[in-house]
């Protein structure tokens, strides 16, 4: 039959991932979660992957996002008493941590850090508590989502540094 009218454009949505998928991080970017992955113990992939699910790796100003919740800052989504208390941790200043990628990006990894170490080890635990949703199954969304994100095929970076040349090893069990 020839008719006028075309396939459903919606058809062609099926072939959309559900939740985007992470590009590699960009260099520069690449880099400091590697470097600060290495300070702190925490795995580069699982900080890259937080950022990308809090900010999509961009530099948030602190613009309240949900109403009663403290503005986030950063390429990590700090926001609150966790931006004040990962500022501290890792020696940085609070404005530092706010405006400065690198110090932000360390923060939040020595804020995970010790999130792993009041659980046991255990980073599900300290990535749920980071994320700040007190609804489980928001948690729930947020782990998959890091999950996903993590699981995302990424060629293999070039080392930058010594420090990144030996990244510690991931303890997520994953």
């Amino acid at each position: 039959r020839k008719s006028p009218v075309q396939p459903c454009p919606s058809a062609q949505l099926a072939r959309i991932t559900p939740r985007p998928q992470a590009p590699s991080p960009r260099p520069q970017l690449d880099s400091i979660f590697r470097s600060a992955g290495a300070e702190f113990q925490v795995p580069p992939a699982l900080l890259a992957s937080v950022g990308w699910v809090e900010t999509r790796w961009q530099m948030v100003r602190g613009a309240e996002e949900f109403p009663g919740r403290p503005a986030a800052f950063g390429v990590m989504g700090l926001r609150g008493m966790a931006l004040a208390r990962g500022a501290a941790l890792a020696g940085v200043t609070l404005d530092a941590a706010r405006h400065d990628p690198v110090a932000n990006i360390r923060a939040a990894a020595a804020l995970l850090a010790a999130y792993a170490a009041e659980a046991g080890g255990d980073w599900n635990v300290a990535t749920a508590r980071y994320s700040g949703v007190d609804a489980p199954v928001g948690r729930g969304a947020y782990l998959a989502a890091v999950a996903d994100t993590q699981s995302a095929p990424q060629p293999a970076p070039a080392p930058t540094t010594a420090a990144a040349a030996s990244p510690p090893p991931d303890t997520t069990g994953g």
